[in-house]
């Protein structure tokens, strides 16, 4: 479960910014106590074009990918991949650093790593069993490690495997470290979900769903809910035309001799058949000669919406975190109104899932579904200054009354984090060019 994430020097987020999942009491409402503090189960940021919303859940993503893959997939010589502040000299020098906090099993995580353009200069995690102080599980400076005593293992032989461009925990846990494997899991549990592509290919789709015959009865219960009149999705396999898998022999050999992932010998030799997966769609239809289409006959929304359930289904029958971008293109208010309320909804949600997205859609704030859908410790905002630098910030510093319309609110620029449009310039520029 996601408690917190902290980043530096990430793309817009200049400065150290926070996001936090930790539930803000009202008033009147006593402060929480005990070790384990309580969460919200969804996180919607908002903010103007540009302000760094996306930023907000990028950052979160590469350091779920740097986790997952900088020990098994970065080249040794191929630095880290950073995507630092651009606009000022002074970032260049300066390390971009990522810190999440975590609850596993219980018990309360800190991990963090900072980097620059070539090695990981610090890493570290932290533990706080059932409330006690903190116990510091290991710690990195550059080729440094130290271990504490809470933490058994092959420590200093893993220590030893890690390249200077590679996290420590990445390599702790392709090596099976018992313990270690906890936190990767749950950091890996983090799905981010953008939406360049989404939508555009019934591949991914067709791959999750599988044969998963669960799975696909529940995405169809799921269409079937959301009223874009679809009875059922169902998985097949089309086999390409002769031409055109020799067009796609000669990529592949194109790419093997350039690329040394191995995943490309798998990929089935000229003599063999190449299946790709396709979706068919059966719709409510009086003729049977027309109630079954193809993907890329569906709307964009529905593609989108089709592309985003199956990850969504599992986030939720699992407890994992999905980190969903611009959760409203596409898609009408109705529908990223109910994936907000199934996370919000102890019946539906009963394993403790959470999601993390941007929007533009104010009628989230306003309550679209059982009034009331965001409270005021699940609403953020993004903001750039003049110097392009992103500050995040919740909607509970405003301290909003109990009932407030917090859509008008917002519209209004109480909060910030809405463009200021000069409609005055736009006409002088038309008169200008006497248009």
């Amino acid at each position: 479960m996601l408690l917190r994430f902290r980043v530096a020097n990430h793309r817009s987020l200049r400065d150290e910014q926070e996001l936090s999942l930790v539930g803000v009491p009202g008033r009147g409402q006593p402060k929480p106590t005990g070790p384990v503090p309580p969460t919200v189960r969804v996180a919607g940021i908002y903010g103007a074009n540009a302000s760094g919303k996306s930023n907000v859940l990028h950052a979160l993503g590469y350091l779920r990918d740097a986790v997952e893959h900088s020990h098994t997939r970065w080249p040794a010589l191929g630095g880290t991949y950073r995507d630092r502040f651009l606009l000022d000299a002074r970032s260049a020098e300066e390390p971009s650093g990522y810190e999440i906090d975590l609850l596993v099993e219980g018990v309360r995580y800190s991990y963090g790593f900072e980097i620059d353009d070539k090695a990981v200069l610090a890493e570290w995690l932290y533990s706080f069993p059932h409330g006690a102080r903190r116990r510091m599980l290991f710690e990195r400076e550059e080729a440094d490690f130290k271990f504490g005593r809470s933490l058994p293992g092959r420590n200093a032989a893993i220590a030893g495997m890690t390249r200077p461009n590679a996290l420590f925990l990445s390599a702790a846990a392709s090596n099976q470290h018992e313990i270690l494997l906890r936190v990767f899991r749950a950091v890996v549990g983090i799905s981010p979900v953008f939406h360049e592509g989404l939508g555009t290919s019934p591949v991914p789709t067709a791959d999750w769903l599988g044969t998963d015959e669960d799975l696909i009865s529940t995405v169809n219960s799921w269409l079937r809910v959301a009223d874009v009149g679809i009875d059922s999705v169902s998985v097949s396999e089309m086999i390409l035309a002769d031409d055109i898998k020799q067009q796609t022999q000669v990529l592949i050999e194109a790419f093997r001799k350039i690329s040394d992932d191995d995943s490309l010998d798998d990929v089935p030799g000229e003599s063999s058949e190449i299946r790709i997966p396709e979706l068919q769609f059966r719709h409510h239809a009086d003729s049977a000669d027309i109630s079954v289409l193809g993907f890329h006959q569906e709307s964009s929304g529905t593609r989108i919406w089709l592309a985003v359930l199956p990850l969504l289904i599992k986030t939720l029958r699992h407890g994992l975190t999905l980190v969903l971008d611009e959760i409203d293109s596409s898609m009408h208010p109705a529908l990223s109104g109910a994936i907000v309320t199934a996370f919000k909804d102890p019946e539906i949600n009963r394993s403790g899932a959470q999601l993390v997205f941007s929007t533009h859609d104010v009628s989230l704030l306003s309550g679209l579904l059982d009034g009331g859908l965001l409270a005021r410790d699940e609403v953020w905002f993004t903001e750039k200054d003049r110097a392009g630098a992103t500050s995040l910030y919740p909607l509970s510093d405003f301290h909003p009354r109990q009932g407030e319309n917090l859509e008008r609110g917002y519209l209004q620029g109480r909060y910030g984090a809405v463009p200021f449009i000069d409609v005055q310039a736009l006409r002088l520029v038309f008169a200008a060019k006497g248009e």
